[in-house]
């Protein structure tokens, strides 16, 4: 018998992957990016970009689509803005893929709100400014200083990594070459005899699988 030891709730066929800035942050995602493909090669990897970087994106063959949106920066509210009739328009033109995951690889939080607008019932980011609507974060900075810890590329290469352990994390059966099975005799399980072992819980009774044992 072998174990599953993805977690994940179902297949990963439709990918919403959110580049939605400039040039250069797309440079920096390419090993993420490439990452990404590698642990999910089937699956349909939709871009969402900008006319600013979408040129790159078609050379990296990576995404199977690209979907271009207008995400222009504003001076005044010192932030990206969509209108919300633009917002209603890429609700309808995105339903059809029907996203299983979306992936926000800014770092900033900038794009985070384009999230929902891909309808994916999963959505990865970067916690930024105490958000709460990610079923997957990511963060590395330093503590003191508020700034980034890890170069650009590393940072955004973390939510790919975390998505390959949801879906077949590094767990493995580590076997004991140095103990002999002569020490579970005074347990009753003799050193030929097949046994296993269900670890219920043991610190508190309130969190044990309540009647299984």
């Amino acid at each position: 018998f072998k174990a599953d030891k993805s977690t994940f709730p179902g297949p990963i066929r439709n990918v919403a992957v959110l580049r939605t800035d400039q040039l250069g942050d797309l440079a920096s995602s390419v090993p993420a990016l490439q990452r990404l493909r590698e642990i999910l090669p089937d699956a349909n990897l939709v871009g969402l970009v900008t006319s600013a970087n979408k040129d790159l994106a078609k050379t990296l063959n990576i995404f199977n689509e690209l979907v271009v949106i207008e995400f222009p920066d504003d001076p005044v509210q010192q932030d990206r803005v969509m209108s919300k009739a633009k917002q209603a328009e890429l609700i309808n033109r995105l339903k059809p893929y029907n996203f299983d995951v979306a992936i926000d690889f800014a770092i900033s939080g900038l794009s985070r709100k384009l999230l929902p607008l891909t309808g994916a019932p999963t959505t990865l980011g970067f916690d930024t400014g105490g958000n709460t609507t990610l079923d997957l974060s990511a963060a590395a900075h330093d503590p003191k200083a508020g700034y980034h810890i890890m170069r650009h590329s590393s940072q955004v290469q973390l939510l790919s990594e975390a998505l390959g352990f949801w879906l077949n994390g590094p767990a493995t059966v580590v076997k004991r070459k140095d103990i002999s099975r002569a020490n579970l005799v005074p347990y009753g399980i003799g050193e030929d005899e097949d046994y296993v072992v269900l670890h219920s819980g043991s610190r508190l009774a309130m969190i044990r699988w309540p009647e299984y044992p």
